[in-house]
């Protein structure tokens, strides 16, 4: 299926006003040439249906169901029946006949895409729970920017696709760019994300900061939220405490990438989490390699036999801080030109564009 022109159906578990992310970035790519529209969750209780239209292709819904959102966990398959009938009448009304559906895994109010009529149908499985269960879902192709995703389907004889994460349009810029950064006295290392996430390795970050008073550490991305407990608080004020450390918050992508421009060292540091969370890739490598520079990891299963930067040895992060400290006397030779071309290069393959072309080869009519 040429992805041109097409009626393009995407469900989301993140709503359009969520930071932004591969939801997001497929609708965006995907508008340039097809009509794209966007589901997420019923917002609330009632029978109204509003659309706003973020560009001329791209019309994102919100919608509410007769269903009061208190008895959702007690009564979940209800709350899917009722999600998936007001949805069925909306589409059925507003779109009319749909040529791909993409489910980002929305499991929670949609229980397979059985109920949908559209030529294909596709899904694609981005974050991991402790609650998945690999099936098909109604759908014709199965994708995942995870290994272990990919591995637990074929544990249950089912065949699903790999597929990297995406670089956005606004990073893809900055790496054609990267010419222009002016030389700088001070060294400056980023980290990307929220911060609050459990399986960020807090020790070995602060660690590095502590040992490296001579450069300035600045994270972007949530700091804060309403639900936060005493130990995420307690982090947040251990990060406030260093002086050579920034909090800069959530910044909109054209302001991150500005401040990406002046980071000479960024920063991952994971520990595997349980069953969320495998090391075995993150999407915000792809965005740090648009910069050319140095990347200081933990391990990570995707990028460990690629040669793009260092990372320590898989599930033993203890040596975080050495890593950081040698890259940090190297800077000159690990961002050196050869590096930094070979970087930008990968994480330029990795654009959507390019993503939605591999797709659009799996979906053979």
């Amino acid at each position: 299926m040429i992805l041109e022109g097409k009626k393009i159906l995407i469900f989301s578990p993140q709503p359009w006003n969520h930071i932004s992310v591969s939801k997001h970035h497929y609708a965006l790519e995907l508008s340039k040439k097809n009509d794209v529209f966007f589901f997420s969750a019923p917002v609330g209780f009632g029978f109204s249906t509003k659309s706003k239209n973020i560009n001329n292709r791209l019309k994102v819904f919100e919608y509410h169901i007769p269903f009061l959102k208190l008895l959702r966990f007690k009564l979940e398959g209800f709350y899917i029946r009722t999600t998936v009938l007001v949805l069925g009448k909306i589409i059925k009304r507003k779109i009319g006949l749909i040529d791909l559906c993409i489910d980002f895994g929305c499991d929670r109010f949609i229980r397979d895409l059985d109920f949908l009529n559209a030529k294909k149908k596709i899904y694609f499985r981005v974050d991991d729970s402790p609650n998945f269960k690999p099936s098909y879902r109604g759908a014709n192709i199965l994708l995942s920017v995870s290994m272990n995703i990919v591995e637990k389907f074929a544990l249950h004889q089912i065949q699903c696709h790999y597929i990297n994460h995406g670089l956005a349009e606004a990073f893809i810029r900055l790496s054609e760019g990267t010419e222009n950064i002016i030389a700088k006295n001070s060294i400056d290392a980023g980290y990307s994300g929220n911060i609050l996430i459990p399986h960020l390795d807090r020790e070995m970050i602060i660690r590095t900061i502590v040992e490296n008073r001579n450069v300035t550490f600045h994270f972007f991305g949530v700091v804060r939220d309403e639900k936060m407990t005493d130990n995420q608080r307690q982090w947040i004020l251990a990060l406030k405490s260093q002086p050579n450390v920034v909090l800069h918050g959530v910044l909109d992508t054209e302001k991150l990438v500005s401040k990406f421009q002046q980071i000479d060292i960024f920063l991952l540091c994971y520990n595997s989490e349980g069953n969320t969370y495998h090391s075995d890739n993150s999407h915000k490598i792809l965005e740090y390699l648009s910069t050319g520079k140095v990347i200081v990891s933990s391990w990570i299963r995707h990028y460990s036999n690629l040669d793009l930067f260092p990372m320590c040895q898989e599930n033993v992060n203890r040596d975080f801080p050495n890593l950081f400290r040698q890259i940090l006397m190297n800077l000159n030779h690990y961002n050196n030109k050869e590096f930094t071309e070979k970087r930008i290069k990968y994480a330029k393959e990795n654009s959507y564009k390019n993503h939605i072309q591999k797709i659009s080869t799996l979906l053979i009519d």
